[in-house]
């Protein structure tokens, strides 16, 4: 299935996010076996709700989210194989910006983005935080920008 990301046609920089959570092969082949055979307890069986659970399962295989950083803001893409959702949070919108390291990914930086009362978790390259940090600052004046590390206590209050 061919589509286009909203962004392709976009100048300046983007960023993409890294995806930290893949899936092993082994788990993808145990989950296509199990959504197979609750199809067929569903249809052969008194319990319909094996279909039910078939269907969530197999929506949660085929879903894919992609999740860049450009000059609009924060742009997620979500597709769903029977359907695609795209939401933007424009840098007007963001209120904070904080990004710390993980211990498991040492060239990855954990960025939460902050609007209102909900904060988005996403990896990014170590390199490419800094370019993120000024692409923030100069498209809106009023983000606040913290490092975890440095900020732990105005970040709990």
């Amino acid at each position: 299935m061919k589509f286009d990301l909203p962004w392709k046609d976009l100048d300046g920089n983007i960023y993409s996010y890294i995806d930290v959570k893949n899936r092993k092969n082994y788990v993808n082949y145990i989950a296509w076996f199990l959504t197979i055979l609750f199809a067929l307890i569903g249809i052969f069986t008194v319990y319909r709700i094996g279909i039910f659970i078939a269907l969530v399962l197999f929506l949660t295989l085929v879903y894919k989210r992609y999740v860049v950083v450009t000059s609009r803001g924060l742009e997620i893409f979500y597709n769903i194989f029977i359907s695609k959702s795209y939401e933007i949070w424009d840098w007007e919108d963001i209120y904070a910006l904080t990004y710390a390291n993980d211990y498991d990914y040492k060239d990855l930086k954990i960025i939460y983005f902050t609007k209102g009362d909900i904060t988005k978790r996403f990896y990014f390259k170590s390199e490419d935080l800094q370019g993120i940090i000024l692409l923030a600052k100069s498209k809106s004046k009023k983000i606040k920008i913290f490092d975890a590390a440095k900020n732990k206590n105005f970040i709990k209050n």
